[in-house]
């Protein structure tokens, strides 16, 4: 024993007395423990295997300490686990007992995420039962954000139900009070176009949440209780007493301020969650020609105009087409353009002078902003005639100010302006004008 400390020297024939000669029963072969023990390397080994048992069954300990402690804390301190996993991971540690170690750590964690669940399906479903019954409070959005929490959580799928269906009974709670009140209206609503904003007014009231029922619900109606009301409001749309008033209506906000607004302040009005009916949708896509062709200075220098030939209004009216064609031209090509579709070389090199590409910014179109009636001569009769005319056209080009100018228009205002245009006018069945020549320059 001269080669060891006397701690180690102690310690190793604490062991062999208490243990190896005792309960072993090893008293016989003392003499052999003396030949190893004579020897330093052996007895070195010995040493630093029972230090590292000790150790181990020390680190052990403590480790256990801190997984009862994590245990205890609960979901909360789940991401501790992590640092133990990784500290066992990197222990000089004997295998057998970082294996049973990491066992319990998995044991563990698979409890707590089970209990993590648990609490989040508690969370949520107490989260209802907070909630009010107020649709114009907003309780409605509320159900819905704890549904789709729910779907997008990892608990279970039984969980996941669990608390969805929980959703739904709120949800339905709260819509059926507005729901009935909105389908009581139906038998009250007069015959006029006040009855058939109430309608659409009504209805319009659901809309914001109609998008999120159906995603997570299947429908924001599910039993039908508004049927009667869309029943009443597809008569209001058809009947011609409301359609002789709503086109009055749409007259006066064409002869208004501000005329393109307001007549689409009156169309928001009068549609839904499907638009407009094709009878209301057409009345009002009248309105918004003749609300773009009031924002246009429209003037006529022509002399002895005949009744039967086009009016100024009527050469405005057909260059406006004309600009809505060019403006819908310029957006397919912007659209083409910053695609990636173009694979034709010409189209290709077409598009390099499209500032689009360049900036990335899109929206270029083109404006009338007036027009002058030069004259009108007759080529059949009263159903043909040959009109001159001078259109005013600003071009905007998204993104015009990084070349230097606020708007291009600034720049190819004066190139269409001032030119006189002519354009053949041929009367259509309905009395109105078909041109079969003409084109903006």
């Amino acid at each position: 024993m001269r080669f060891l400390t006397s701690k180690r020297g102690g310690a190793i024939g604490y062991f062999v007395a208490q243990v190896c000669y005792g309960p072993l029963g090893m008293e016989p072969y003392r003499n052999v423990f003396s030949d190893v023990f004579r020897s330093p390397i052996f007895a070195e080994r010995i040493a630093a295997l029972n230090e590292r048992a000790a150790e181990a069954e020390q680190w052990s300990i403590t480790t256990r300490e801190e997984l009862a402690a994590i245990r205890a804390a609960g979901p909360e301190a789940l991401g501790r686990l992590s640092a133990i996993e990784a500290d066992i991971a990197l222990s000089r540690l004997p295998v057998e007992v970082t294996e049973v170690l990491s066992t319990e750590v998995a044991t563990l964690r698979a409890e707590l995420e089970v209990a993590a669940r648990d609490s989040a399906a508690a969370q949520l479903l107490a989260d209802l039962e907070t909630v009010g019954d107020d649709f114009d409070q907003g309780h409605l959005g509320t159900a819905l954000r704890v549904a789709d929490e729910a779907q997008v959580s990892d608990m279970s799928a039984d969980q996941v139900a669990r608390v969805v269906q929980a959703a739904q009974r709120k949800a339905e709670a709260i819509l059926q009070p507005p729901l009935a009140e909105a389908a009581a209206m139906a038998s009250d609503l007069p015959a006029d176009l006040g009855g058939l904003r109430r309608a659409h007014a009504a209805l319009n009231r659901f809309e914001q949440y109609r998008e999120s029922m159906e995603r997570t619900f299947g429908s924001i109606d599910p039993g039908g209780i508004l049927m009667p009301l869309y029943d009443r409001l597809t008569e209001l749309e058809a009947d011609p007493v409301v359609l002789a008033e709503l086109k009055a209506a749409l007259a006066t906000a064409v002869q208004g301020e501000r005329p393109h607004e307001a007549v689409e302040i009156l169309a928001s009005q009068v549609s839904g969650r499907d638009g407009m009916s094709p009878d209301i949708a057409a009345l009002v896509g009248d309105a918004l020609d003749q609300a773009e062709i009031a924002a246009i200075v429209i003037e006529d220098r022509s002399t002895g105009s005949d009744a039967s030939e086009p009016t100024a209004h009527d050469i405005a009216a057909f260059a406006l087409q004309r600009v809505r064609e060019a403006s819908a031209r310029m957006a397919e090509m912007d659209r083409a353009c910053t695609s990636g579709e173009i694979s034709d070389p010409v189209a290709a090199l077409a598009c390099l002078t499209n500032p689009a590409v360049w900036t990335g910014e899109t929206g270029s179109g083109v404006s009338l902003l007036g027009v002058t009636k030069l004259g009108c001569v007759p080529e059949a009769g009263a159903t043909q005639f040959l009109c001159t005319f001078v259109q005013e056209i600003r071009i905007d080009i998204a993104g015009a100010e990084m070349f230097g100018a606020d708007r291009w228009g600034d720049l190819t205002q004066n190139l269409t302006s001032g030119e006189a245009v002519d354009a053949l006018f041929i009367r259509a069945s309905d009395g109105g004008w078909s041109v079969v020549t003409g084109d903006l320059r």
